[in-house]
């Protein structure tokens, strides 16, 4: 991600910014992947457990 440089902060001659980011190593980017299939997976079981609780639900 490319960094960034800003304007100098009011009241001060401070100037923030952000150096080049490198990215995400092989490593990280496998476990991002890993994370974000888990999170589908858990919201696609709670959504067919909330589903088949509703069906079997007689008081309705």
């Amino acid at each position: 991600m490319p960094g960034r440089d800003s304007e100098r902060q009011p009241c001060t001659s401070f100037h923030s910014g952000k150096a080049d980011s490198p990215g995400y190593t092989q490593e990280q980017a496998a476990e991002v992947r890993r994370f974000q299939a888990e999170l589908l997976r858990l919201g696609f079981v709670h959504f067919k457990r909330q589903r088949l609780s509703v069906s079997f639900d007689s008081s309705c």
